[in-house]
């Protein structure tokens, strides 16, 4: 199964998505504002495999729970959404994943090398 990253899963929609995920077996890490929603949100499922805090509403926030995420031991594929093309010119720069797709879910096609980075997979398959 997938490793799920999910920003605003403190409480609410997001919360209730990694569950959904998690009972799918994907392993779900969450995202919090704070250190204060970052406990709720451990307490509220304790099942998920991280939590990253970081405020995403500036660039420099942003910068900061990109470099939080790469952190973890996996890189497959990251997805952002935003309004602001500073936000995803910083965000597609900082993050380290397989493949980055900023307003859509990009899709890998089969004619085309892909492949992940760390513990998602070692080099690229597939392609011409």
């Amino acid at each position: 199964m997938a490793r799920i990253f999910i920003t605003g899963s403190s409480d609410g929609l997001g919360l209730m998505a990694g569950r959904l995920l998690a009972e799918q077996g994907h392993a779900v890490v969450l995202h919090a504002r704070n250190a204060a929603r970052a406990a709720d949100a451990r307490a509220a499922f304790p099942g998920a495999e991280a939590v990253v805090t970081g405020d995403v509403t500036t660039i420099a926030g942003a910068r900061h729970v990109a470099e939080e995420a790469n952190r973890l031991p996996f890189g497959l594929a990251s997805y952002a959404f935003t309004s602001s093309t500073k936000t995803a010119t910083a965000i597609g720069a900082a993050i380290e994943a397989g493949m980055v797709s900023i307003n859509s879910f990009g899709l890998a096609l089969p004619e085309t090398p892909f492949g992940g980075i760390k513990d998602s997979g070692y080099g690229s398959e597939g392609g011409t």
